[in-house]
Parts: C-alpha cells; sequence; structure tokens
C-alpha cells in the first residue's frame, strides 16, 4: 500500500531498481523512503523502497497466481477424480455439477496460463520464461483441454442417458 493508503504499481523497468544507488527495501528515516530521489513520484520511490515489493516480481513462480493454477490443475481435478472412483454410487445431479465444474476449472486454467505468460514476459527470470514464454507452454494447455474434454464427456453422458429414459416413457404411454 502506498502513502496514502491505495495500493501501487511498480513503473520501473527494472524490479528493485534504486535510482539513488542505495538498496532496493533499505529503510530510511522519515518512512522508510530516501530523502531525495530526484524527481521520482511519491508513488514510485515507495514501491522501490518498500522491503515486500522490491524483490516481489522476480519470477512468476512466487506470485498467487502460479498456486492457485497449481490448484486448478493438480488438486482440485484430482480431489474430483478420486471422489468420484471412490464412491460405488453416485447420483445424476452429483455427475452433472463434477462435469461442469472441470469444464469451470478448465477454463480457468487457461485464464491462469495467459495471465502467467503476459507477467512471466515482464520479469527478468529465465526461468519463468523457460516455461510459460516459450514451446513448453503449449503442454501446459494439455491439462486443461483434458479436464475440459472429461467434464464435457461427463455432462454429455447425463443428458444421452436422461433423454433415453425419456424416450422409454414416451414410448410406454
Amino acid at each position: 500500500m502506498g502513502p496514502q493508503g491505495a495500493p501501487h504499481r511498480q513503473h520501473s523497468k527494472t524490479p528493485g531498481h534504486n535510482p539513488a544507488g542505495g538498496e532496493a527495501g533499505k529503510h530510511f528515516r522519515g518512512g522508510g523512503c530516501p530523502p531525495n530521489m530526484g524527481g521520482l513520484p511519491a508513488a514510485d520511490i515507495y514501491i522501490l523502497f518498500h522491503p515486500i515489493t522490491a524483490n516481489m516480481n522476480n519470477t512468476v513462480f512466487s506470485e498467487i497466481k502460479f498456486w492457485l493454477l497449481v490448484i486448478f490443475s493438480v488438486v482440485l481435478p484430482l480431489g474430483i477424480y478420486a471422489m468420484l472412483l471412490a464412491r460405488r454410487a453416485v447420483s445424476r445431479t452429483t455427475v452433472l455439477l463434477l462435469g461442469f465444474a472441470l469444464v469451470v476449472i478448465s477454463g480457468v486454467d487457461v485464464y491462469l496460463l495467459q495471465c502467467l505468460t503476459t507477467d512471466a514476459k515482464l520479469t527478468p527470470s529465465l526461468a519463468d520464461d523457460t516455461i510459460f514464454v516459450s514451446e513448453v507452454s503449449l503442454a501446459l494447455y494439455l491439462l486443461p483441454v483434458m479436464f475440459g474434454g472429461i467434464g464435457i464427456n461427463l455432462v454429455s453422458q447425463i443428458l444421452v442417458n436422461h433423454l433415453a429414459e425419456a424416450e422409454k416413457k414416451y414410448q410406454k404411454k
């Protein structure tokens, strides 16, 4: 948060860069900023010298978006599959809702991958560029495609079974 309590973004092209020549994140008397910064706006000075934000954007692996991607790509789908496989009897409504959940999870995965790709281009780290900006990123999109496909298959299976039963009921009349 900035001096007035509003969130600020870093405008410098080099994260953690200190135009005054000192260390980023170093505390100074009078609010944590150096006394003379050569005409930089107060918000930029605060970002450059705040200990939490000074080195925060070095890699996308430390961002919450990356950990959300891990949760949505691995933890939630495996939990859904485990629940479906562990139960002997599952209601149609449950299967339908879990199928829709897998489709939503695949959409969230694609969104997070796009965000991380954009963020990785802005960070100085080469490790995140190797994964999110190179050809390897194409392989990361296979998980959302698979989850979306399985979710659509679950939903269509429920709809086909429902239509088959409705047709049998109609033929009996």
